[in-house]
This record gives structure tokens, C-alpha cells and sequence, in this order.
């Protein structure tokens, strides 16, 4: 289902639902305890999960009616971690490991 085909809506915190409204007036809520429970997140998915649900929730809907959500964190968590461990190796070669490690992490904590 194409977000073109989604009118605007946003993340309810109150009942945990994404309540969508398609073009065509179908109306169905994407309940985030639900899919959650099917994804095994790792830290950087489950970050990914939050900010997409909240910032960008027509995007998040589309993976999940698509059922591309799992690949699309999964590729966003394999990405995330080459990012890091360049960041990393690089930094090394002009601090001592601990350092670079935690320069890395201030830095990729800012990452969206």
C-alpha cells in the first residue's frame, strides 16, 4: 500500500496504535505491541522502530502492510554497524581504543 495512499496520521502514545485512514475512507489501526512482538530488535533496530513510528508513521505503516519492516531494520541495523566500526577503526589510528569507542558511541548516539 503506497503512503500516497494513506492520508496523514500519527502515533497514538495513549492507546499504542497508529490509527490510518486510507484515501478511500478504510480505516484500520496498526497496534505497535503487536508488530513489536514479531521482531527480534536489537538496539539500533528497536531505536530505528521508535523514531520511524513517531516521526514518520505513514513510512512505518507502508513496511508493515508491505511486510518489508523486518528487512528494512535489519538492513538499517547492518548499516549502522559498518558506520560504527569505520568510525571506530578509523578514529584509532589517532586515540587509544577506549577512547575511540567512546567517541564513537557520543557521536552515532546523535544519529537518526
Amino acid at each position: 500500500m503506497p503512503v500516497s495512499e494513506i492520508k496523514p496520521c500519527a502515533y497514538n502514545h495513549d492507546t499504542g496504535a497508529i490509527d490510518v485512514i486510507f484515501m478511500d475512507g478504510r480505516k484500520m489501526s496498526v497496534m505497535r505491541n503487536k508488530i513489536e512482538e514479531t521482531l527480534d530488535l536489537s538496539m539500533f533496530m528497536r531505536s530505528k522502530f521508535d523514531w520511524l513510528i513517531s516521526n514518520e508513521p505513514e513510512a512505518f505503516v507502508e513496511l508493515c502492510l508491505s511486510g518489508k519492516l523486518e528487512s528494512y531494520l535489519e538492513w538499517y541495523d547492518k548499516s549502522y554497524r559498518e558506520q560504527e566500526c569505520t568510525m571506530r577503526k578509523a578514529l584509532e589510528k589517532h586515540y587509544d581504543a577506549e577512547t575511540a569507542r567512546a567517541l564513537v558511541r557520543e557521536v552515532m548516539m546523535y544519529d537518526s
